[in-house]
């Protein structure tokens, strides 16, 4: 006796050819879960094809800072430790005159480097307030004043940052 086969006929050993319709018939699972994979394969290549075609990319959560996180081109933190470090650079000048017009530079370029609001017009230049505040406080005679006033105006900033920076 020979054993029944879908691929054979029924009394011989005689293969016999299955249609198409009947191997779906009798596959049906093997038919469904190829069709969801290849599904899910389309879906992801269409993704991935509109991501290139639009010149985007994906981004991992945690691995971008939103832009109310910045203080002009860098992070707001970033921002109150470099505050800080010349907080303290200004603090133990003593009475190196050349070192305190270096320092009050230094304060100014970074403050200018922020980028931020331009909302103060001084002498024809629109800068962000801060920056215009040290610029009339340079204009000073006396270099000791200049100093203690850009610590008081750097202080200030400071405070307020890090009230943003620990505000939700």
């Amino acid at each position: 006796m020979i054993a029944k086969d879908p691929t054979t006929k029924e009394n011989t050993a005689i293969p016999r050819k299955v249609s198409i319709k009947e191997r779906v018939e009798e596959n049906l699972l093997w038919v469904i879960l190829a069709t969801l994979v290849a599904g899910f394969l389309a879906g992801i290549s269409a993704y991935r094809g509109l991501l290139e075609i639009t010149n985007q990319e994906t981004v991992i959560r945690g691995t971008y800072t939103l832009n109310s996180k910045l203080a002009g081109t860098i992070l707001r933190g970033e921002a109150v430790r470099e505050i800080e470090y010349l907080i303290d650079i200004g603090q133990s000048l003593g009475n190196d005159e050349a070192k305190t017009r270096v320092w009050l530079m230094q304060v100014l370029a970074f403050i200018h480097s922020l980028d931020l609001e331009k909302d103060f017009n001084w002498q024809g230049q629109t800068m962000s307030a801060i920056e215009a505040d040290i610029r009339y406080v340079l204009l000073d005679p006396s270099i000791e004043v200049q100093a203690q006033k850009t610590l008081g105006i750097l202080k200030g900033f400071r405070a307020a940052l890090q009230t943003q920076v620990s505000a939700p």
